[in-house]
């Protein structure tokens, strides 16, 4: 549900969904004003102030980065619980690509192409609008999903510029560990919401998911 009350549709499976009929309640950057949310798109908000840029890509960020809808969603409330502080709808590029490289030693990168979005690469000069995870390290389901049969990938909550396009896309990370450009309307990805846990919550190790210790 986004601040309207609309709700993203279910697309070609019960798990994957288009979000162009929530557009219409964002306007793009403009909606995100909230500095931890801005953050998360460091190198588009801060670094290059992109801060009123309008397309249905960034409408699309600003859905996932609502976070008094999808706090009020898991939580209960717009404020959260005693344990969950908020809940975003997806990771950023940035956010995604930091903590790979911090737990595997990876140098792949984002950074800002234009008004339009992000560009990353895999850690030299070449920038384009796709790459792939290290294919030993693509069965770790904190990245990468497990069942393509029911999504073919996950939102990214970052705009991507893909040269010779005309249209606004948003990244996707797919099932195979590729990460690239998704129209916003397409059916078959689906949301891995981010959950931000208060200080001194910790989380349990169940294998193949996690669980509040606590």
């Amino acid at each position: 549900m986004d601040q309207n009350g609309n709700t993203i549709k279910k697309g070609s499976n019960d798990y994957g969904c288009g979000i162009s009929n929530v557009l219409n309640d964002y306007l793009g950057a403009g909606d995100i004003l909230d500095t931890t949310m801005r953050n998360l798109n460091y190198d588009y908000f801060i670094t290059n102030k992109y801060t009123t840029y309008e397309s249905n890509a960034l409408k699309g960020v600003a859905y996932m980065l609502d976070r008094k809808q999808w706090t009020t969603k898991f939580t209960g409330s717009a404020d959260g619980n005693s344990q969950i502080d908020y809940v975003i709808g997806a990771p950023s590029i940035e956010l995604l690509l930091k903590s790979y490289n911090a737990k595997y030693g990876a140098s792949y990168n984002a950074q800002v192409y234009s008004g339009a979005g992000y560009q990353v690469s895999n850690g030299d000069d070449n920038y384009t609008h796709y790459l792939y995870l290290d294919s030993k390290n693509r069965t770790d389901r904190t990245y990468v999903i497990s069942n393509e049969v029911r999504n073919t990938a996950a939102w990214l909550a970052s705009p991507v510029y893909r040269s010779g396009s005309s249209s606004s896309g948003l990244f996707a990370l797919g099932y195979a560990g590729n990460i690239g450009y998704s129209e916003y309307y397409v059916g078959n990805v689906g949301f891995r919401p981010i959950v931000h846990l208060k200080s001194g919550v910790s989380l349990k190790d169940n294998g193949d998911s996690f669980s509040i210790a606590n």
